[in-house]
């Protein structure tokens, strides 16, 4: 027998609330349109810390007459200059700009109050409440713990597979949703070319 959880899910109707955790945060960070752009400039921004540190410890070194010692000394002194100055680009840079991300996307003790009617999404923390409607929602990505909500290519939210009572209503709203964002999208384009 179908609940009514699973029924109301089904026709795009929730209440759940949940407490994101740092799994939910990996989520979302692990499902981002541009990770991998970002891996990219991560990498060339590592490089450039290790190159402007080794540039800097071979200065340093002709600076103080150690030049005149081996080739091999000189690289050597030169590539742990540039070691040391990729460790200190991530323990100081690195590490308070994830930090400042982590802050940014929720707070971890505050809980959220996701709700839907069929037509929209709200969203309610301690200080804010947003509501969006299900055409502004423009990719919808379904995983097995998670169902997560994109706009304009950014993740706006992780909705936990646990937030809900049972798993069932979790897979009937998530259908719900993936059957609404198809129809969404196979009227916009009629909509383009009557326009």
């Amino acid at each position: 027998m179908v609940s009514d959880l699973v029924k109301n899910a089904a026709q795009g109707i929730i209440d759940v609330s949940f407490t994101p955790s740092l799994a939910d945060l990996k989520v979302l960070v692990r499902n981002v349109p541009d990770r991998l752009c970002f891996a990219i400039v991560t990498i060339l921004s590592r490089i450039g810390a290790f190159a402007i540190a080794a540039a800097l410890a071979g200065l340093v070194l002709w600076n103080v007459d150690a030049i005149q010692a081996s080739v091999l000394e000189n690289v050597t002194l030169a590539i742990a200059g540039g070691l040391i100055g990729l460790m200190a680009f991530r323990m100081l840079f690195e590490r308070r700009w994830r930090s400042s991300i982590r802050k940014s996307l929720f707070h971890h003790a505050q809980t959220l109050h996701v709700t839907s009617d069929g037509q929209a999404l709200t969203i309610e923390g301690e200080h804010v409440k947003t509501c969006i409607a299900f055409a502004g929602i423009e990719r919808l990505a379904k995983l097995e713990t998670h169902l997560i909500f994109y706009r304009k290519r950014d993740a706006i939210l992780a909705l936990p597979k646990a937030a809900f009572a049972q798993p069932e209503a979790f897979e009937a709203f998530a259908s719900f949703m993936q059957s609404r964002m198809a129809a969404d999208q196979t009227q916009q384009p009629v909509l383009e070319k009557t326009a």
